[in-house]
């Protein structure tokens, strides 16, 4: 067994490492994404890569940022709750996720101003149960992603995909089907502008955090074509939602919706959900990834469910240095030092 350490998103993907097939392919593990991430994000990147008998068995990407106010802060990986952790090959055991989980902590432990690391595993790691034999002591907090089984079939009703949602969305999504609109690419300067202020509009009234322009510009700019997907719904020839969605075969991700607040009611969103889903099952896609939905958005968790997407569990893993106090006052210079990184669990705080 041997571990290899990269320094940087092109080393991890030179030409002479010897790739196999993951056996459950994410986007998030794709160069092409990684990069978006570390231009999104900043801070350095690091991966390990694990081989057995000369053969690449798997790799464990991160991204870590310091401050010298309270040290050094790794994340698998960054960026509003990405997943990462170990991208397992199809050759690949749990010896060899083992030995990356161990690698990757006698870094953490080994790193000078230490201040926390984590792990954020996806619901669909198939060597979940591996993490606990490593991060027992750790941290450990709960999540759950939505996730749609899509259908293997379509007609021309889409009888088989209708028939996963409750009744009140296939409502809705006949609703949709009835209000004139039609679905362009969004994909151009027109498209992403209208994504980008929509996306602005639409968090600020829910006092959310919002996504800068130049996120939105470096998915563009790093993600293939081939990943991405941007679509918007026209009415009278006037944008009034979009959907981006990434590609990576099983899996649909849902990424970034938004829409115009004075259409809500006539549900362009559920019309876009439903023209992509379509085009998903058309091009032999198996999962559509609703993603994660915080505990305090119950309308937003009864909305995916009525897609007819199940609940499946995931957790992320955090190990926090014992030499670091952090109080409730601490929470506002942690978000301003480490933007867009997980940096502690903010309900383990005490008053």
């Amino acid at each position: 067994m041997m571990i290899k350490h990269a320094t940087s998103i092109n080393e991890l993907f030179s030409e002479s490492l010897s790739w196999e097939e993951p056996i459950f392919p994410l986007i998030y593990h794709k160069q092409d994404f990684l990069s978006f991430v570390s231009s999104a994000v900043g801070g350095n990147f690091h991966a390990l890569v694990t081989s057995r008998d000369g053969v690449i068995r798997g790799f464990l990407p991160w991204f870590e940022l310091f401050n010298p106010l309270y040290g050094l802060v790794i994340n698998s990986l960054p960026w509003f709750g990405n997943q990462g952790a170990c991208c397992m090959f199809i050759n690949s055991d749990s010896t060899d996720v083992l030995s990356l989980l161990y690698a990757f902590k006698d870094y953490v432990d080994s790193s000078p101003d230490f201040f926390s690391a984590t792990l954020n595993i996806s619901p669909f790691d198939p060597y979940a149960k591996v993490y606990d034999k490593v991060f027992s002591d750790t941290i450990i907090t709960p999540r759950t992603a939505q996730v749609l089984l899509l259908p293997q079939v379509i007609d021309d009703k889409n009888t088989a995909l209708m028939s996963l949602f409750t009744s009140k969305t296939r409502n809705l999504v006949r609703k949709s089907q009835q209000q004139g609109f039609h679905a362009v690419d969004g994909d151009t300067d027109i498209g992403w502008d209208f994504l980008f202020q929509t996306h602005t509009e639409n968090m600020n009234a829910i006092g959310g955090t919002s996504k800068l322009y130049s996120h939105f510009d470096a998915i563009r700019q790093f993600t293939s074509k081939a990943r991405r997907i941007l679509t918007l719904s026209m009415l009278n020839d006037e944008p009034v939602a979009a959907l981006l969605c990434l590609y990576q075969k099983p899996c649909v991700e849902y990424f970034v919706p938004v829409i115009k607040r004075e259409y809500r009611a006539l549900q362009p969103m559920s019309f876009l959900i439903m023209y992509e889903m379509i085009n998903a099952v058309k091009n032999n896609y198996t999962y559509w990834n609703f993603g994660g939905t915080p505990d305090s958005m119950d309308s937003l968790y009864h909305f995916k469910a009525g897609w007819g997407a199940i609940d499946i569990p995931y957790r992320y893993f955090t190990i926090i240095s014992k030499e670091k106090n952090i109080v409730r006052a601490d929470i506002e210079r942690l978000l301003s030092a480490f933007p867009y990184y997980f940096s502690y669990p903010f309900q383990l705080i005490s008053s």
